[in-house]
């Protein structure tokens, strides 16, 4: 899976906030979906491939940021909310629009942490093995 260290960053936060807005948005989400007249098998793939994605964010992220990376990023985000608020943008668009780009953003981190982490500090972290040979003999 090599490829998929190849990712950019901001490919990966592009699908990240697709899947914020897939699972929910004012117009169109997964649980329209789920109201809406169509066969049950399809209903459940929609599911089973939503829970497989979200299971990916939730184990890597709390691998990643642990509950107090969360809660700090929470903290932060309130806060940009707050002073967004006390410039007069504001209302129910601001959190049902700008909301799944921010939790895209913390999905990603969750998901790049580690690369993110060798880029700031150029350390491995204890335990990690990185695959230096790139004319991949084997014997």
């Amino acid at each position: 899976m090599n490829f998929l260290s190849r990712i950019p960053f901001w490919a990966w936060y592009l699908f990240s906030v697709i899947f914020c807005y897939w699972i929910w948005n004012p117009y169109f989400s997964l649980w329209q979906v789920m109201s809406m007249d169509l066969d049950a098998s399809f209903k459940t793939l929609a599911i089973i491939v939503s829970l497989i994605v979200a299971s990916l964010y939730i184990v890597e992220g709390h691998r990643t940021l642990n509950v107090f990376g969360v809660i700090l990023f929470v903290a932060l985000f309130g806060c940009i909310f707050w002073m967004a608020a006390k410039f007069g943008i504001h209302g129910g668009g601001l959190v049902q629009w700008w909301g799944q780009w921010i939790i895209g953003l913390l999905l990603t981190i969750a998901l790049q942490g580690g690369r993110i982490y060798r880029s700031l500090t150029g350390r491995v972290p204890v335990g990690t093995t990185i695959d230096t040979d790139t004319d991949h003999h084997h014997s």
